[in-house]
């Protein structure tokens, strides 16, 4: 028996793991083709924006596994599936769980957050003299 997927937001997970999922995949294809370079999504609270945003990830990233798309909608939609699936380096960063008592501790939060970025990627940073940055710890102000 399937289960019900309370309080998990990683798409992989509920994919493999036997969950109970409303395929949103073609949410991939709406985004994909919505006009302008910048797009906004947003949603009422408890609405699935991290599952999502985490379902996106996953179809784009080059860094992740196969397999995930398969048996969903968006697999049906060949071209976009060769153009864009597994396609990019994808920078994910979720301020969700970054919550602050006051607005210095949460700007410290996410500065914190914005500064582990560069770390994961500082193996496809070819430039040198930039790598030295990505790879020094953040400075206090």
């Amino acid at each position: 028996m399937k289960k019900l997927p309370i309080s998990v937001e990683n798409f992989k997970e509920i994919v493999k793991g036997g969950y109970y999922y409303v395929d949103k995949s073609l949410l991939i294809k709406d985004v994909i083709e919505l006009p302008g370079k910048v797009k906004l999504i947003t949603r009422p609270r408890r609405f699935g924006k991290t599952l999502n945003i985490d379902m996106m990830m996953k179809f784009f990233s080059i860094d992740e596994e196969e397999n995930l798309f398969e048996n969903l909608k968006i697999w049906n939609e060949k071209e976009i599936v060769k153009e864009y699936y597994r396609k990019y380096p994808v920078i994910y960063v979720s301020f969700k769980s970054l919550k602050g008592s006051n607005r210095k501790d949460a700007y410290e939060r996410v500065k914190n957050e914005l500064s582990r970025i560069p770390g994961r990627y500082k193996n496809e940073i070819k430039n040198k003299g930039y790598r030295r940055y990505y790879t020094a710890p953040l400075k206090k102000r």
